[in-house]
């Protein structure tokens, strides 16, 4: 058998099998790369965070002040402390109060 021959036949029969116990991967383990037959290991992004992640809670934003007045059905009347948009508020009426919201 020919020389190149013989080195064609070594190299198929290697990487025939290579094939057959799997590929080689490379895998991040710490601070190194590692090579070998495994089965594939993912990495955390990087860079690598120590900890939870830590966010920042909602503002707060209160409901804009009523300006308008109390309205209650067919009564309107001004407020007599200060409230904000759609809070409850009552108007005097002759038989006595009338339940609204602040507009």
């Amino acid at each position: 058998m020919e020389p190149v021959r013989r080195w064609s036949l070594a190299l198929a029969v290697a990487a025939a099998a290579l094939l057959a116990a799997g590929a080689a991967q490379a895998h991040w383990r710490g601070n190194g790369m590692q090579f070998g037959i495994a089965p594939p290991m993912y990495a955390p992004a990087f860079p690598y965070h120590h900890g939870p992640y830590h966010y920042a809670p909602p503002a707060y934003h209160p409901p804009p002040a009523a300006t308008e007045g109390c309205y209650a059905g067919a009564w309107v009347c001004p407020l007599d402390r200060p409230a904000y948009v759609g809070a409850p508020c009552a108007c005097p009426t002759s038989r006595g109060q009338a339940w609204g919201r602040a507009r």
